[in-house]
């Protein structure tokens, strides 16, 4: 962990360097809780538009729990291929499913949508 420290302080080794990195911190962090938010804001009002609100419990489960198990492969193919590698893979996923979502014409397509934007 002192290592970690070490780089860090050894790449962000002056002040304006360091408040760069916070403000992207905190930009990142207020664009991925804004992102989260108004998804799930609007997956109520896709799920009542196709009368079936029901199934938004089910959504939610089945994205929840398809995140959860996928989390040590995208920790494995971190380490195995390049990080640039997963995490294009990752923006792709999430892209794609956020494009799903947004364009689907049946409660399905907003289910499978929404797996892949949180796989991603």
């Amino acid at each position: 962990a002192i290592t970690r420290i070490e780089a860090f302080r050894q790449v962000y080794n002056s002040p304006s360097k360091l408040y760069m990195f916070w403000a992207a911190f905190i930009i990142w962090t207020i664009a991925l809780a804004l992102s989260s938010d108004t998804t799930n804001l609007y997956l109520a009002f896709a799920t009542s538009h196709f009368n079936q609100n029901p199934l938004l419990s089910t959504i939610a489960l089945l994205t929840s729990v398809m995140g959860a198990v996928l989390q040590p492969f995208w920790g494995k193919l971190a380490d195995v291929s390049a990080r640039p590698l997963s995490l294009a893979i990752s923006l792709g996923l999430y892209t794609l499913g956020y494009i799903m979502t947004s364009a689907s014409q049946s409660v399905r397509t907003l289910a499978v949508g929404q797996i892949i934007y949180n796989v991603g």
